[in-house]
């Protein structure tokens, strides 16, 4: 319980900072405990079917357990959204935390037991996640989506103008009878 209430604290401590939402989900899944791209199928399918990150901004983060009987061995999946990727943790750093991070917990699973190992290896990878989360991505993030916005309600119009414009002329120049 002290873990998940401290996991509960740092994942609400980086919505309420940056607006990005992460989920830990754990599963004893035998089939797809040694597949890991049906472990990142699954974590794709976690995020898209309870709406992980927000809309428009798709900002979710996803850490998927599949595990097998033993609840000691199976895949580990860090999967983040386009947004979230591009705003705060590269594919390379995912892979890190979890080779650097995670993986020397998960090999201890048979000597100090799942939930040490687990708890371990989740403590280990949030500390990360929460320092490379931070307000000043998330506001970069937010200033991107605004000048993507702008440059369309602009940019969009003076396309249709030229088009327009283009059409008229070569009407006029060629095509008047």
């Amino acid at each position: 319980p002290a873990v998940i209430d401290q996991i509960g604290e740092t994942i609400a401590a980086i919505e309420e900072r940056t607006g990005a939402q992460l989920v830990v989900y754990t599963q004893v899944k035998p089939e797809a405990a040694d597949d890991p791209v049906r472990t990142e199928q699954d974590a794709i399918a976690l995020i898209d079917q309870y709406g992980i990150g927000r809309k428009g901004f798709d900002d979710g983060l996803a850490i998927l357990y599949d595990l097998d009987d033993s609840k000691c061995h199976g895949q580990v999946q860090l999967y983040a959204a386009d947004g979230y990727r591009a705003s705060y943790i590269t594919n390379e750093d995912r892979q890190a935390i979890y080779q650097d991070d995670m993986l020397p917990w998960l090999r201890q699973c048979d000597s100090i037991g799942a939930q040490a190992s687990m708890g371990g290896a989740l403590d280990a990878a949030l500390a990360r996640i929460d320092a490379a989360t931070t307000a000043e991505r998330a506001n970069q993030l937010q200033l991107a989506r605004q000048v993507d916005a702008a440059t369309g309600l602009i940019l969009a119009p003076l396309v249709l103008l030229g088009l327009i414009g283009w059409a008229g002329w070569s009407w006029f120049r060629y095509g008047r009878d």
